[in-house]
């Protein structure tokens, strides 16, 4: 690929394919010097929440590409020379292989349309996920963006088309201005997060009740709680690369399509329902509601239910008991949608999370011995039987309860 150099001189340079058999994420960054580290935080939380990633093998493949642009906040801007870089940004990314692009750069996003011929490979349109992410019902929307992305009317024309108005006033302009300016000129964000905490709260007291930020370098000025509800372009793009990274798998691909999150009292329904349910009953001993609650503030119990990210729908849920300690026990594994591999799914997870952030060296769970399905899923994950007991001792009326434990490798 010919590329040019900073002295002007031109120089031919030869890239190898990345070696990575998966789809492999393009993130041309750097276009906003605090930009690329908060887009990239977004990506893994949507990695998380997404894909259920925990362990650094569930993350996408991606290849960071930080390139500086001749962007200027104070001079009229060289429109020609600033498309040209970008685009040289987009075509070097694409010699690295990968299959699709993303510019967390609202700016950037003026040249959209022309850009998208300069490459062969998917471009992911941020303000349109941006606008996407905007609820439907919203009320007047400040528009948080710098003075070009402003004038160019990407965001209001995206908006409005949805049927949502824009809040933009000549006082917000000026202020959004000397704000953005302010945060090239210190290190010390104190002075520009203040003027741009007042300027939220003006234009909820002005009758906005939605801000799209749409300037990746704001986000280093949220803090707290805002009086408008934000919605974020940058997540929202994380968001929309993180699902089209998706749709690019095959079934094999996907390894853990849920997630777990902590369960809440308007889970506990949902819960007894699944331990009351026949299919699941006959390998548990149930609790009642009360003890359920008790263990959703127990310190030493993490109370998970388990959610399909695709279907956005509750598949199970588990306990984990003796939380903080070395060994901790699996204490009850309960699957809604048997037969779709979220046992071993969950089972992934749960190591992942014993292992990983509750710093567990051994963990263990009983199962009775007539439960020859349940044994199969977790020989597959490396449990192996370590003694035998009355089931009595693990909750059930009558028969064999093995205990089965698998030590961190």
């Amino acid at each position: 690929m010919t590329m040019t150099s900073g002295n002007g001189e031109r120089a031919e340079r030869v890239f190898q394919r990345h070696p990575s058999d998966r789809p492999t994420i393009g993130l041309l960054a750097g276009m906003g010097a605090r930009s690329t580290g908060p887009f990239l935080d977004f990506v893994v939380d949507e990695c998380q929440r997404q894909l259920g990633a925990r362990q650094e093998a569930d993350y996408p493949p991606m290849v960071v590409f930080s390139w500086p642009i001749p962007y200027y906040f104070d001079r009229e801007l060289d429109h020609a020379d600033l498309r040209e870089t970008i685009a040289q940004g987009l075509e070097w990314l694409e010699s690295t292989g990968v299959d699709f692009i993303a510019m967390p750069c609202n700016s950037a996003h003026v040249y959209f349309d022309s850009l998208v011929d300069r490459v062969t490979v998917p471009l992911i349109n941020m303000v349109e996920a941006a606008a996407d992410a905007v609820p439907s019902d919203a009320g007047p929307v400040a528009l948080l963006a710098t003075r070009s992305t402003r004038d160019s009317g990407l965001y209001q024309r995206a908006l409005e088309a949805r049927g949502m108005d824009v809040h933009c006033t000549d006082d917000m302009r000026a202020r959004l201005d000397a704000t953005l300016g302010r945060i090239r000129e210190v290190s010390d964000l104190a002075e520009p997060r203040a003027w741009f905490g007042d300027l939220l709260a003006d234009l909820h007291e002005g009758g906005a009740q939605q801000g799209l930020i749409a300037c990746t370098d704001l986000n280093y000025l949220v803090e707290g709680e805002s009086p408008l509800q934000l919605i974020d372009g940058g997540q929202a793009l994380a968001g929309r690369v993180v699902s089209h990274w998706r749709s690019l798998l095959g079934p094999e691909d996907l390894k853990n399509p849920v997630r777990f999150r902590p369960t809440e009292e308007v889970d506990l329904q949902y819960v007894l329902a699944l331990e009351s349910d026949p299919d699941t009953a006959p390998y548990i001993a149930p609790w009642s509601i009360e003890e359920h609650r008790a263990a959703l503030s127990d310190p030493t119990l993490a109370h998970w239910v388990l959610e399909d990210t695709e279907r956005s729908t509750n598949v199970g849920f588990v306990i984990l008991r003796s939380v903080g300690s070395q060994s901790i026990e699996l204490k009850r594994i309960a699957i809604s949608d048997k037969g779709r591999g979220y046992g071993k799914d969950a089972m992934r997870l749960v190591k992942a999370a014993a292992f990983g952030d509750l710093g567990a060296e051994h963990l263990w769970l009983d199962v009775y011995d007539f439960n020859e399905r349940a044994q199969a899923v977790y020989r597959a994950e490396g449990f192996v039987t370590e003694r035998s007991r009355p089931a009595t001792e693990a909750g059930c009326a009558e028969g064999t309860a093995y205990v089965m434990g698998l030590v961190k490798t």
